[in-house]
């Protein structure tokens, strides 16, 4: 959980099995009352398995009071399935995140989304949250889920992020998927 404390310039590479709700990065990114915390220029590549109907994102599965700004998240989602599961249709997994009250800036997803719930390409319920030049892969994934959906091809652009800071911040590799300088 990124609880109560700003994270800057991490990352997270390994896979994560959860018999709850799940993230690639971190379960929950949330500030306390009141008071906002930052989550900059961090990134997950692990896959993010659960067996329960709790949810899963590729980054986080949930956040509130949170800037999350120039952060992605390329792992698979495998909803696997479990003997609770009763409503599939109640189980919400994001490509970057299941459910956020949040500022997202520059951010993306690419893994796909496989298993049980109802599946959206970015963010499933957005609350309260402002969304800003973030985009997920929708060659993989179901539902539209907020942010702006692109193909692969799409994504891999240079014109895709012309309002991204590719000098300072970004790394983007012809053909490729932007990087974390």
């Amino acid at each position: 959980t990124c609880g109560e404390t700003s994270v800057y310039n991490s990352y997270a590479l390994g896979n994560v099995f959860s018999e709850g709700g799940a993230g690639g990065f971190c379960a929950y990114a949330y500030g306390d009352t009141g008071a906002e915390i930052t989550i900059e220029n961090c990134f997950s590549m692990g896959d993010v398995s659960t067996t329960v109907y709790n949810g899963a994102g590729g980054f986080s599965l949930g956040s509130s009071d949170a800037n999350i700004i120039n952060c992605f998240s390329t792992g698979d989602l495998f909803i696997i399935g479990h003997q609770w599961i009763t409503e599939p249709s109640s189980t919400m997994i994001g490509g970057f995140m299941a459910e956020c009250s949040s500022t997202l800036i520059n951010c993306f997803s690419s893994g796909k989304i496989n298993g049980l719930g109802v599946h959206y390409g970015f963010i499933g319920d957005i609350g309260s949250s402002v969304i800003t030049d973030c985009y997920y892969n929708s060659d993989n994934n179901g539902v539209s889920g907020f942010g702006t959906p692109k193909t692969l091809a799409e994504m891999k652009l240079d014109s895709t992020y012309s309002t991204w800071d590719l000098v300072n911040t970004w790394r983007k590799p012809l053909n490729r998927l932007p990087v974390l300088k």
